[in-house]
């Protein structure tokens, strides 16, 4: 950018900038109060009076880290245990049993949280094969939890998580058998559910890093946040490498329309996902 575009620009549409070509992120104008509130941290850090100053030391790259710590101030943080539910009645009644069946004579199956935020996501999915698939136990069965954030990643490996956010969606029956309480407002995961998730750092449009190819992804309220053409540059990769007869699980009011995909849909009473052809 030369000086004069950069001078042409405003704070706000600076940042707007920087959060797009770096993470993929579409921050609307109206949404200029999310900036605020996301940069108001940073700039106490590093005793900054505005987002003009802020502005100027991302132009002129006079901070160390500090593009990375804007960026990532925008990766999103929504979550809660067993999401939604009927997404995790699906993998209990069909997906799950059929990837097992599947998968009965090598006795593996990875699956992926992409955009796990602070683990609630791929911690549900731990609780449910130690519930509900006791079989499992002899399998090598890997959990791979991806998040843009690494403050976010760092809470989910603690899984700790306050009073207020083990009420959100957790069956009161899995508190008590998962999670001991260490505080009067925390509870901590039990080491046996916690070590089974692995925590990966990596930004979905920059190049993926090699991990083990998924049998199962959960790619849910993430693609909301994109561009079209990010979304669809992202769902080729996981396309890529998603498994033979693998899932693909998206959120609610997300799906492959408009997309170029070979991925099968397929509907377990109330949710709809992909399937890889075998």
């Amino acid at each position: 950018m030369s000086s004069s575009e950069f001078h042409a620009l405003k704070p706000h549409d600076y940042i707007r900038q920087v959060v797009e070509d770096d993470i993929g992120i579409i921050l609307q104008p109206e949404k200029d109060y999310l900036i605020h509130n996301r940069l108001g941290p940073i700039l106490r850090k590093h005793e900054l009076r505005d987002l003009q100053e802020l502005v100027r030391h991302l132009h002129g790259n006079k901070l160390q880290g500090l593009r990375e710590e804007v960026a990532q101030a925008f990766a999103t943080g929504e979550t809660f245990f067993f999401r939604d539910r009927f997404p995790f009645d699906a993998c209990e009644e069909f997906i799950l049993p059929d990837l097992i069946q599947k998968r009965e004579k090598r006795k593996t199956l990875t699956i992926w949280s992409v955009g796990c935020s602070t683990g609630q996501e791929p911690y549900s999915v731990a609780i449910l094969l130690q519930e509900k698939f006791p079989q499992l136990v002899t399998w090598n069965v890997r959990i791979i939890a991806i998040d843009l954030s690494e403050a976010f990643l760092d809470r989910a490996r603690l899984g700790q998580y306050s009073t207020f956010e083990i009420n959100r969606g957790l069956p009161s029956r899995y508190k008590e058998e998962y999670f001991t309480g260490i505080e009067s407002d925390t509870w901590e995961l039990k080491d046996a559910t916690r070590k089974r998730v692995e925590f990966e750092q990596f930004n979905l449009i920059a190049p993926w890093p090699v991990l083990a190819n998924p049998d199962f992804v959960f790619l849910r309220n993430v693609l909301i946040y994109f561009s079209e053409e990010t979304k669809r540059n992202i769902l080729k990769k996981v396309e890529r490498i998603l498994a033979p007869d693998g899932y693909l699980l998206l959120g609610s009011s997300e799906n492959l329309l408009h997309q170029e995909s070979s991925l099968e849909q397929v509907t377990f009473g109330r949710t709809i996902c992909y399937r890889q052809p075998g």
